[in-house]
Order: C-alpha cells, then structure tokens, then sequence
C-alpha cells in the first residue's frame, strides 16, 4: 500500500481542479511524514507545511550545489577502558542564513524528493576520505572504523555496489574498516531485495549492521538471513537502563541474540557512567554517545585524539625471526603448493591466508606480516585493487604480486606499491629463491 492524500470542497466554493490537486498533495506529504502506507486528509496549515518544505527543497538542492553540507563524526568507544575505535557518519547542514539546520528538518524531505542519493554520496565519500586520512596521519594507534548510514533510497539504487567501491578506492580506506548502517524497518520493506543488496557489498569486505535494532519487528529467520556484522541497539531502550525493566530485558535480548548469531553489538545513546557500566554487565563490547562526545566537526574531532585514541606501544621486530607470510589467492591448492615449498625452505612463516582481496586486506591489518604473496585474478576485489588497501594497513609489509599474466600487460602505476611482481610459471623453487633475495638483500643460496 502507498500514501495518498485526499481533498474535498463543499458544492459552491470557488475551489479549482489545481487547487484540489496542491491540497491532495500536501495532505500526500503529511501522510508520508506520518509513516507511509496510510490515507491523510486535507487539512488547514498542510499547505504552509507543503511549502515549507518546498523551500527546504529548493535551498537543500542549492546547498548541495554550493558545498554547504558537512560531515560530522561521533566516536564509538569500546567499553572497557573507553577507547575510540570508530567513528559514526552524520551529516549536517550548514545554512548560509539559517546557520546549523538540524537533520530533522532537511533528511525526511531529502528522502521523498531523491536528494537523498547525492547527499548520501557526499557523506560517503567525505567520511571515506577523511578517516583514511586519519589512519594515514596516525599509522600508531589503532585504525578507526566508519559507521555510514544508508537510506532506503540508497539501498534501491543500482549503482550502490560501484558507488561504495569507487569511495574505497579513491579514499584509500580498507574494505573492512567502512560500516554501512541499514535500519530495520528498511531491510523488511523487501527481504530478498534487501539480501541480495547486502550480499553484493558483503563481497566489497565492508561491515554491515542494522541500525536501530528493536524496533522493526523483523523476525529471526529473517535475520538469520542477512549477512551482516553488528546489530545496533536504538538509543530509546538504552536511556531506559537502569529505570526501565523492559528496556534492560529489551537490550539484555538484543545483546543475548547478537552473540547467538556470532555478531557484534553497539549500544548508541548512552548519557550516563550507570548506563555504561550496566551494558559491560550485558557484555556489549562497543557504544556511542554524549558520555564521551557529542557528533563533532573533524577539527574538533583531531582536538580529542589523545584523550579518546590510545597510542599503540611500539613493537620490534627480531631480525633473526622468520619471515612472516600472508597467502592470497583464490585457489587453495596453489595456496598449499606455495605453503609446503616455503616451509620446506625454512625462514619463512605463513601467519595468514585469503582468497580474496578484502580478505587479504584484512588478515594483512590484523596480522602485519612482512610478506604479502598477492594474486591478481581474485574474485570481487582483485588483488591489484586490493594492494593500495594492504600498503595502507600494513605500512611495513613487501607485497610481492603473483601473476599468470604477462607481467609487462600489468600497468606499472598500478603495481608500483609491490615490492616485486613474479610470473607463477617459475614454480614453487624458484619462488623461494627470489622471495630469499629479495629480503637478504642478496643473491639466494643455490
């Protein structure tokens, strides 16, 4: 069912056909304003709203034009000890007469007239880049995630899928480090679509989670259906804690089921230490709110680092240890091939593998090896888009790109972050020999 609006006039008033039609379609608006599916009728103050809201429109599609919208960001901590291991998306609106506008009164008519589309492009992209940058500036803490929301706009859009690779791609931020937020009640407007969409960004190696949780009334075997990485507890239950039994069981279930599925949890709203220390008591690892800092402009943001952004303790590594090895590539018997002949040589150990490139970006982020044997033909993210990802999470790593094809058809800018680029035909003992060179700095032992 849609939203419709209706107008009526009683017989001899000077009401025309357009006016009817403008008063339907304000009452239109005010039914979808009120949750869709529903049938408002006319009403005086509806055409004030109606233009209101065209005002809204037209200044908000200028806005985009002239660059007016900003991104903020609000840190997402882990509760033990309150460290800040990411940072949510929101965009704001600064309004060159208006000042701040709240997301309030622009993000529900962006919604109905599409503008959504641009605006949520623009925030995807800027909070891309900017925690890129943050992670690049500050290669001894722990990398920052990006929790970006997606409208039900978005999720319809077919370009989704190239949109957020192309964000990665150009931002240089790591697959696994960008968390799309999807709301309950937009994944159950159409279950199999929705899987299909999360499925095809699942395959990018970004995080998904459904936003708001509980309140969407979506069941388990639906859930269980999507492919996703955290659930969200909704601010309403979590102001609750402690003075509401139903909201403490609401989130107590939420966080029971999250760790049932094998997925993780964040709590967001959270004001109070008490609030805080009950959801620890809960096992809820991860959370966000006025507690540690309001949404902040990235300067602002930057003047927090050292309070919220640990620096990690340095590390060093002892020469005479062997080689770590991270293996990436889509066939597992080559993987073996590649295992057994580096293990028979000695000096080497493989700490990782990946049959793809996401993949391979993330075991190099949590492993920091210091080799990475990469293949080019990966299915998704292929290794060649994978390899600016791997230099950024792992700065101290060779990554030596393996190869069928000829390597002189591969773009020298495009490889140019690999230390090495050797043809598989060489085979396994010959493999060894150069990866030997190569860290010896010296010809290999015949």
């Amino acid at each position: 069912m849609g939203s419709a609006g209706t107008a009526t006039t009683p017989s001899g008033s000077a009401a025309t056909a357009d006016s009817l039609i403008r008063d339907a379609d304000a009452a239109m608006y005010r039914a979808k304003e009120q949750g869709r599916n529903r049938i408002e009728a006319f009403q005086g103050g509806m055409r004030a709203r109606a233009i209101e809201r065209l005002e809204v429109e037209t200044d908000l599609r200028r806005g985009l034009d002239r660059g007016e919208l900003r991104v903020h960001y609000q840190p997402v901590v882990r509760l033990a000890g309150g460290a800040m291991v990411g940072v949510e998306a929101l965009v704001r609106w600064q309004h060159p007469d208006r000042g701040l506008v709240p997301p309030l009164e622009f993000i529900p008519v962006a919604e109905e007239t599409g503008l959504i589309r641009p605006l949520g492009a623009f925030v995807l992209r800027e909070s891309c880049r900017q925690v890129a940058a943050w992670n690049k500036a500050n290669p001894d803490r722990v990398p920052l995630s990006v929790a970006v929301n997606l409208s039900a706009r978005q999720m319809s859009a077919a370009d989704l899928t190239r949109l957020v690779l192309t964000a990665l791609n150009e931002s240089g931020l790591e697959p696994g480090l960008l968390c799309l937020e999807i709301t309950e009640s937009v994944l159950m407007e159409d279950v199999t679509a929705s899987r299909n969409v999360l499925q095809s960004l699942k395959e990018l190696g970004v995080r998904l989670g459904i936003d708001d949780f509980g309140t969407g009334y979506s069941s388990l075997l639906y859930l269980r259906r999507f492919p996703v990485d955290f659930l969200k507890v909704d601010r309403s239950f979590v102001s609750g804690l402690g003075e509401n039994s139903e909201d403490g069981a609401i989130v107590s279930g939420v966080l029971g089921l999250a760790h049932a599925l094998g997925v993780g949890a964040i709590a967001e709203g959270v004001e109070e230490p008490a609030q805080a220390d009950r959801l620890a008591a809960l096992g809820c690892e991860l959370a966000q709110g006025f507690l540690w800092s309001k949404p902040l402009a990235s300067a602002e943001l930057e003047a927090t680092f050292e309070r919220l952004w640990p620096r990690l303790p340095a590390v060093t590594r002892d020469v005479r240890a062997p080689v770590r090895v991270v293996l990436a590539d889509d066939r597992p018997e080559l993987r073996a091939t590649v295992r057994i002949a580096l293990e028979l040589a000695g000096g080497f150990e493989i700490v990782g593998e990946a049959g793809t490139g996401a993949e391979a970006i993330a075991v190099a982020r949590e492993q920091q090896p210091d080799l990475v044997l990469l293949d080019v033909l990966m299915p998704g993210m292929t290794g060649i888009e994978a390899l600016p990802h791997i230099t950024s999470v792992a700065p101290d790593s060779k990554v030596v790109i393996l190869s069928a094809i000829d390597s002189a058809t591969l773009h020298g800018e495009e490889c140019s972050a690999a230390a090495a680029t050797f043809d598989k035909a060489i085979g396994p003992s010959r493999l060894v020999k150069n990866l030997e060179e190569l860290f010896t700095g010296a010809p290999a032992r015949s």
